[in-house]
């Protein structure tokens, strides 16, 4: 999921709020921002979201991505154990939509 390609401005934006790291996706009339290197994501991303705190539905979905975030960081996802616990909360992203 995206914006439409005329926020490409906007995208460049949060790029460079976020030091220049991640990629910039393009699709047909849409544009998307994306990290995905796990230091980048730990070192800058999950900082910037604990210190400004999401809202509502985003806040929850946060904090379960952020759990899965650390299973993968921590390679328990490579155990039947972790990679079951990631399926449970992933099941419970984007419930509150």
């Amino acid at each position: 999921m995206g914006l439409h390609k005329r926020d490409l401005p906007l995208i460049l934006k949060i790029q460079e709020f976020f030091g220049g790291i991640g990629k910039i996706l393009f699709y047909k009339d849409s544009v998307q921002y994306t990290v995905a290197n796990l230091d980048n994501i730990d070192a800058t991303i999950i900082p910037h979201f604990d210190t400004y705190s999401l809202c509502g539905n985003k806040l929850s979905n946060y904090i379960i991505w952020k759990e899965i975030f650390f299973l993968v960081k921590t390679k328990a996802h490579l155990t039947p154990e972790g990679l079951q616990k990631i399926m449970d909360l992933k099941v419970k992203l984007n419930m509150w939509k």
